[in-house]
């Protein structure tokens, strides 16, 4: 009978009040200002840069429903209100079991000028997200948004050229050169003890502090992967290894992606309760590298890879070796370094600074996160630079990227970036500003000036080989500001409403035929669901 779904659904949304229980937050910084400032504590001892976040481990610092429910100073007024502004449309708990059904939605409209060329644009998405908890130790969540787009001038040039829309999946041509696409997302984690945390599924990490990562960032689309979290005294290592895919039309066999794979190891230790360091390495195998597909020695938990690329007796891995530092000074305040080696030579490092082998990658930055009452205050300062020729690959397959999309910093490589981010809160209603801008060497058509990552570094300019330096090539100067109000409809899946104005300029140093400069002045409001992060600010 028809009725009988309805009356089921009706019980179900019925039951007892519960926020979502799976173990891994959703990796998003809207979501995590919410109850992140506990954890910048000198006094709390948290492996804060292995993210998404466990449930489990926050709530041993502080109560995330107890956070959650701080927003909810409504009088209860009635089924519909709470289901609007307080609840997840349905959940059940019982026992052995929860489970949460939320809407995903993503409904904003804009106005971009670029170029004196006026032009509306939109985002219509529409989905569903599921999460739950089956006894004491698995939990699932799983998700699928299906959308439309048209997006600013210089975003739309780009998911044209990429065929991606920045992480969030392959593109289809949707009226009037519009563009299409689907984003799905789901693990199970399986907890037996406060020691390890497995998971697997399709999704995405980041390790860092900073709103930027030089190791592994949440930028390019999800991917299959499977994780190991392993928490032990001072210490979190995680094993994460993943399968990816080159889209591009030329790498294609018989018009198939290419796969490659990634394992990757982090190690965060807590030297102190103020002072950590971290250790990165990850090796990245491209399918059909010299004949070779996936090697099973990199199966290996515990190992460092160069000796086992060695012994492969193979030049198609990129293995990439990097470290860290975060230092707490006082209640809220962080220092953090990362700095990443893609490729080591002693006597040109010191000897030859401009040679096309130092290749490398790092951060400084400096952010302070402090809640108080019904105010929540965040602030970051930034800054990221990258040689050029990181991150790519003699052999392009095994390059650092998927899906069109570098695995770390979105600009690619040969560049330098500043990033000034200020959040505020007060209850439920926000403000945030981003002022960013940096200098980013572009290749040209006939011309590898290390830009971008998914050419053969071999094609580089220069007859030695040296004399590489950052903006090298056609040398611009982006800026990108973005100030938006918000209000937060829902904290239980993080509901929005927002107004926003960005400004962004691509600015030649020296003009280059060609290349115009371009300047974007772009107003937005919309309702959105901000469950994940996603980069424009390109």
């Amino acid at each position: 009978m028809p009725w009988r779904p309805l009356f089921l659904l009706a019980a179900i949304g019925l039951c007892e009040p519960v926020w979502a229980q799976h173990e891994f937050l959703p990796l998003s910084n809207d979501f995590q200002r919410l109850y992140e400032a506990p954890l910048y504590k000198t006094d709390v001892e948290f492996h804060t840069s292995v993210k998404p976040y466990r449930r489990s481990e926050i709530n041993r610092v502080v109560g995330l429903d107890s956070v959650l429910n701080q927003l909810n100073y409504y009088h209860d007024k009635g089924f519909l209100h709470r289901k609007a502004f307080q609840e997840h449309w349905l959940h059940l708990r019982k026992k052995d079991f929860d489970l949460s059904v939320s809407p995903y939605m993503d409904f904003r409209l804009g106005r971009d000028v670029t170029n004196d060329v006026s032009r509306n644009t939109f985002f219509n998405a529409r989905g569903i997200y599921v999460e739950g908890r089956v006894g004491r130790q698995v939990t699932f969540y799983t998700g699928v948004v299906e959308s439309q787009a048209r997006f600013a001038g210089y975003a739309n040039d780009l998911v044209d050229s990429l065929s991606v829309v920045p992480g969030m999946g392959l593109r289809r041509n949707f009226k009037d050169g519009d563009h299409d696409f689907q984003n799905g997302f789901g693990a199970v984690s399986y907890t037996p003890s406060k020691y390890f945390n497995f998971s697997l599924g399709q999704g995405k990490s980041f390790f860092g502090e900073g709103y930027r990562s030089t190791f592994l960032s949440d930028n390019a689309y999800n991917m299959p992967f499977f994780k190991i979290e392993s928490t032990f005294w001072k210490i979190k290592y995680v094993n994460l290894w993943t399968q990816m895919y080159d889209i591009r039309r030329e790498v294609q066999l018989e018009k198939s992606f290419r796969k490659k794979w990634m394992s990757a190891h982090y190690l965060s230790y807590n030297i102190t309760k103020k002072l950590g360091i971290q250790l990165f390495e990850s090796v990245i195998i491209g399918a059909d590298t010299n004949n070779q597909g996936w090697d099973i020695s990199f199966m290996n938990p515990v190992i460092l890879y160069r000796p086992v690329e060695y012994a492969s007796r193979s030049n198609g891995k990129k293995v990439m070796l990097g470290g860290g530092l975060t230092y707490k000074p006082i209640d809220g305040g962080v220092l953090y370094s990362q700095f990443i080696l893609d490729e080591f030579v002693f006597s040109e490092f010191t000897g030859e600074p401009g040679s096309w082998r130092n290749k490398y990658a790092w951060q400084l930055g400096a952010k302070y996160t402090k809640a108080f009452g019904n105010h929540r205050l965040f602030a970051l300062l930034e800054w990221n630079g990258v040689r050029p020729y990181t991150y790519s690959h003699n052999f392009v397959e095994s390059n650092t990227a998927h899906f069109n999309q570098p695995l770390a910093h979105p600009w690619g490589a040969n560049f330098t970036e500043m990033v000034f981010q200020v959040h505020y809160a007060y209850k439920r209603f926000t403000a945030d500003l981003q002022v960013s801008g940096g200098t980013i060497g572009l290749d040209t058509a006939g011309s590898n000036w290390g830009q971008n990552i998914f050419r053969d570094y071999y094609t580089g300019n220069g007859a030695e080989r040296f004399d590489n330096f950052i903006g090298q090539g056609v040398a611009m100067q982006m800026q990108f500001i973005d100030f938006r109000v918000g209000y937060l409809v829902n904290p239980a899946y993080n509901l929005r409403l927002e107004l926003g104005l960005t400004r962004r300029s691509m600015v030649a140093k020296t003009p280059v035929a060609g290349i115009p400069d371009r300047q974007t002045n772009f107003v937005y409001a919309g309702l959105r669901t901000a469950l994940f992060n996603s980069y424009f600010d390109f």
